[in-house]
């Protein structure tokens, strides 16, 4: 049995004996490469310890950092009431405003699941007191929340850039087309569903009150300024614009908005260390497993296959979305970047795919996979928060689903929706 077929196997074992998803796969490599292929028990630690040692990573403790402080400020609140006086006044208003706070809180948190934990219970209590059905605020509430995921600074692009070698400040700007395009999805279908169930608007338009929201959301819409001007200009890298978020974030948070006292820095610092050591944690035993597969040629294997069918990038692109599909609703996207990358990678590259947006695909199919089951890390933190059973939020979020379906694969089809940012 080769090294990559007894890491596949155990990894099924282990998690379906309900190992953690990260330490399965962590375990199943190592017990693969030293009882398989008879290597040396610290090969292992020295394949997760090179996958690590990489500047671009630096940026993730920032980042981190930075989504934590704007969710314990409550600066998120400014955030949500600034979209609200912008789009409250249209038919289904709060619909639009939870996708449109979202957008501005995925500019900060680089995190779907913070997003999901910070602005949830807001965006949820919100709808319910304007009386709109709890399953459907929950659906549009868990949509909204990958948006963090995509737009930047997000993390999860991070891992990528440094997976596949290439700019992490490139594959940060190519996730604000998508983001862009996955809203326009959602609000379509809210504008659906609101023309439909015949709602009406929840709050006045009132070119003062957009006005009086704005100051109140100055602060912390500095915070995405800074990183995307800093990037996208070019005066920063990924990692020194989101130092300068972090620090600009915790200064507003302590000496402006007051919500953070001194003496709980520390304590906020430790855990932005935990949260970091988490996502490390899976890029490590994801890159490690990844090095596996590499060693048994199966990147080759699956170029090989591709090759002998004849088939262009597009169709090739979204057979492999198909396949992420499915890889999303077991893995947790982090995870399957590290893993999926190394093989994926140089089969669409042969085929004249630019990484970039081969990245982009990959992190927009696999955020899907945040809000669908059964391990969907969103779905379970907003069916908590929402007090609904998985199964009938995972109905209400359907037509979503659909959208982001479409969205999807108009990234596929043009490439200049990722890549027009991007030097």
């Amino acid at each position: 049995m080769s090294a990559t077929l007894a890491t596949v196997a155990l990894f099924i074992v282990f998690t379906a004996a309900g190992v953690p998803i990260t330490f399965a796969i962590g375990v199943a490599t190592a017990v693969a490469v030293v009882f398989v292929d008879g290597g040396p028990g610290q090969t292992v630690a020295l394949m997760m310890n090179t996958a690590l040692n990489s500047f671009v990573l630096t940026a993730v403790p920032f980042f981190v950092l930075t989504g934590l402080v704007m969710e314990r400020s409550r600066m998120a609140d400014d955030l949500f009431s600034f979209a609200r006086s912008l789009v409250g006044a249209a038919r289904g208003g709060l619909g639009y405003v939870n996708i449109l706070g979202s957008l501005m809180f995925g500019g900060t948190s680089g995190s779907a699941a913070a997003d999901a934990a910070g602005l949830g219970r807001m965006e949820i209590a919100a709808m319910q007191r304007q009386g709109y059905p709890l399953p459907y605020t929950a659906a549009v509430t868990l949509s909204s929340s990958i948006l963090s995921a995509i737009a930047p600074p997000s993390v999860v692009m991070v891992v990528y850039a440094q997976v596949a070698g290439v700019s992490a400040a490139d594959m940060l700007l190519s996730g604000i087309g998508p983001a862009l395009l996955f809203t326009g999805a959602m609000m379509a279908v809210n504008w659906t569903t609101a023309r439909r169930r015949q709602w009406g608007p929840d709050q006045a338009f009132s070119l003062r009150g957009v006005g009086t929201a704005f100051k109140s959301s100055v602060w912390p819409l500095g915070a995405p300024v800074i990183l995307i001007a800093g990037i996208g200009l070019g005066f920063a890298t990924p990692t020194e614009a989101g130092f300068l978020s972090a620090l600009y974030s915790l200064v507003i948070a302590v000496f402006v908005y007051r919500k953070i006292p001194v003496r709980e820095v520390p304590g906020l610092l430790l855990d932005a260390a935990k949260s970091t050591g988490v996502v490390l944690f899976i890029l490590a035993t994801g890159a490690a497993a990844g090095r596996v597969f590499g060693a048994d040629g199966i990147p080759r294997l699956v170029a090989d296959h591709i090759e002998a069918l004849s088939l262009g990038p597009v169709v090739v692109l979204f057979l492999f979305a198909a396949f992420l599909l499915l890889i999303g609703l077991v893995l947790e996207a982090l995870a399957a970047v590290v893993i999926v990358t190394p093989i994926f990678l140089p089969v669409v590259q042969a085929l004249g795919v630019d990484p970039v947006h081969f990245g982009v695909v990959l992190v927009a199919t696999l955020c899907v996979g945040l809000i669908t089951p059964p391990v969907g890390v969103c779905l379970f933190i907003v069916a908590s928060i929402a007090e609904l059973p998985l199964q009938r939020l995972a109905v209400a979020a359907l037509p979503f689903v659909g959208a982001l379906m479409l969205a999807l694969a108009l990234i596929i089809l043009v490439p200049e929706i990722s890549l027009f940012l991007v030097e």
